[in-house]
């Protein structure tokens, strides 16, 4: 069974265009896993006039790893960012501007 993380991302000039997410995750025994390829990163399901959203299915057998993820546009990136428990989070707001996440609770 899968379930589905939303990612939000912002940034002040707005433009979107060809911004991708790459998203991988760390087990238990530091094994890397990559859910997209670089030159393939998932890419954007819905925009606003603010906003692209991207969203994840991830196994909810993989919830207890280390997940991270990082923007790009080729090679121009975001820096890395890991995730905060998946179990309590599957929302996040990313500012490239101010190098900052937010979170939100699950409903």
């Amino acid at each position: 069974m899968f379930s589905e993380i939303i990612v939000n991302f912002v940034k002040s000039d707005r433009n979107y265009d060809n911004w991708g997410i790459h998203f991988w995750y760390i087990d238990e025994n530091s094994v890397i896993y990559n859910l997209t390829e670089w030159n393939k990163p998932i890419l954007p399901e819905k925009s606003t006039d603010k906003t692209i959203s991207f969203i994840i299915k991830v196994d909810k057998q993989t919830f207890d790893n280390r997940f991270f993820m990082i923007f790009h546009k080729g090679d121009e990136k975001s820096v890395d960012i890991e995730l905060p428990n998946l179990y309590n989070f599957k929302k996040f707001l990313y500012n490239k501007d101010e190098n900052s996440l937010e979170s939100y609770k699950n409903e």
